[in-house]
């Protein structure tokens, strides 16, 4: 997943230009990609004068889904006690 952090981009456009995709807009001056039309070719990251593209890891959304489906799960056993101890059963 590519992303682009706007404090850094320039709006200079490079990365609209080489986007196979035509997945990169300028809103505001600033760069901003369409996380669905995005192939992630790294072709936007590897123009950026300023660096303001970069790849997130995958791994990195991995865990957080990983952490999120454990955080359902307390909550969802959580509402069972209190609905039990409320009388709800």
């Amino acid at each position: 997943m590519t992303s682009v952090n706007e404090k850094t981009c320039i709006g200079c456009g490079l990365c609209l230009a080489v986007c196979p995709g035509n997945a990169i807009v300028l809103y505001n001056s600033k760069a901003r990609i369409d996380t669905q039309r995005c192939t992630d070719c790294g072709q936007c990251i590897s123009v950026c004068p300023s660096n303001a593209i970069t790849e997130t890891a995958i791994s990195q959304i991995d865990e957080l889904k990983k952490r999120l489906a454990n955080i359902k799960q307390r909550v969802t056993s959580l509402s069972r006690n209190i609905n039990y101890l409320a009388g709800k059963k």
